[in-house]
């Protein structure tokens, strides 16, 4: 889900830490959904809450649903003050929950596959790592990998600063 709505979002926005209010993009997972990439960090959060405790797995999943609903709020207010109406308009496709039936009429952006993949890889690489150790409980095998995916991401943020840093 991450990845699809970042092919459309542009990699360089999802991981700008400045909320971007140039147009509203209501393609691919957009037309379902207004915040796809935080419904996929949910569904990433419920995963990775299955190796918690019971109670962990509440305090994760509650943690994570109060911080997007609070960084949900923030933004939609920048977008309305920068966009008015397009993004009022927009409104209609539901906040986090995704529709069946896209209520969103389509834009014109074209989905951009590999920096989105470049810039989720390391989400994938964890989801990898988590069935790798459901598969041969061998938790140093994933340890290993858990690494390999925060020196990916290490990467990805190195590559996205370097090309926003002034020349």
């Amino acid at each position: 889900m991450r990845t699809w709505g970042s092919a459309y979002l542009r990699a360089e926005v999802v991981r700008d830490t400045m909320a971007r209010a140039d147009k509203v993009v209501a393609d691919g997972p957009f037309r379902h959904v207004r915040n796809p990439l935080y419904f996929g960090s949910m569904l990433t959060t419920v995963g990775i809450g299955l190796l918690c405790s019971r109670r962990g797995w509440f305090a994760l999943v509650a943690g994570t649903l109060l911080f997007l609903r609070r960084l949900i709020g923030y933004e939609e207010g920048g977008l309305l003050e920068a966009q008015g109406e397009s993004y009022r308009a927009y409104m209609t496709a539901p906040r986090f929950w995704p529709a069946l039936r896209a209520p969103a009429p389509a834009g014109s952006v074209q989905p951009r596959w590999l920096p989105a993949f470049f810039g989720e890889g390391w989400l994938w690489l964890l989801g990898a790592a988590g069935v790798v150790l459901a598969v041969t409980l061998n938790s140093r095998l994933y340890i290993k990998l858990d690494l390999a995916c925060a020196a990916f991401l290490a990467l990805v943020w190195v590559v996205g600063w370097k090309r926003r840093s002034p020349r």
